[in-house]
């Protein structure tokens, strides 16, 4: 096996690092069935490895839903960014919990299951305005993208809501702003 030295002792993280690598490759040739491959290799290593990295079965999850997602199979890719984010719950992983539910937002829209799609949208509006250091610019997009969702649907109420926290989050980093002595 090429992942394989003779008389090494067998690693499981080193492997699923390797397959990893070898999906990106693959991805990068545009070649979706061997990216495909290496990805479920690597996630079944990572899962089979003593030391378990939650994390990295999130990511491993989520780089196999966007092979799918690019592949148009929809009904393959959701369910993977979904248990990607059963993963990704550590305080260390918001970044990664978050761009995955922007994802899973965007594939549950072109899926055409708004009420999943907006779900999807409210995590992450509730993920990003509950990171106290995250960077305003991240914070309006996913506010204006859940803004426009809830408008395109007819729940104006709800898009006010979520603009009063967001001008609410905008008003409290002002205050710290203007009470930082480098002001």
């Amino acid at each position: 096996h090429a992942l394989q030295c003779e008389g090494e002792r067998s690693d499981p993280t080193a492997r699923a690092t390797a397959y990893h690598v070898l999906a990106r490759i693959a991805d990068g040739r545009a070649d979706r069935d061997e990216a495909l491959s290496a990805y479920q290799s690597a996630l079944s290593e990572r899962e089979a490895s003593p030391r378990r990295d939650e994390a990295a079965i999130g990511l491993t999850l989520y780089a196999l839903a966007e092979q799918y997602a690019a592949r148009d199979d929809l009904e393959r890719a959701v369910p993977n960014y979904r248990l990607a984010l059963t993963h990704l719950n550590e305080p260390g992983s918001r970044k990664a919990r978050l761009i995955t539910l922007l994802e899973l937002r965007e594939l549950l829209g072109r899926a055409g299951r708004h009420p999943q799609k907006l779900e999807a949208g409210q995590q992450a509006l509730d993920l990003a305005l509950a990171t106290p250091d995250i960077d305003l610019s991240t914070l309006g997009y996913v506010v204006g993208i859940h803004i426009q969702a809830l408008l395109q649907i007819g729940r104006s109420a709800h898009a006010g809501q979520a603009l009063a926290e967001w001008l609410n989050q905008l008003a409290r980093r002002a205050g710290e702003a203007f009470d930082s002595s480098d002001w």
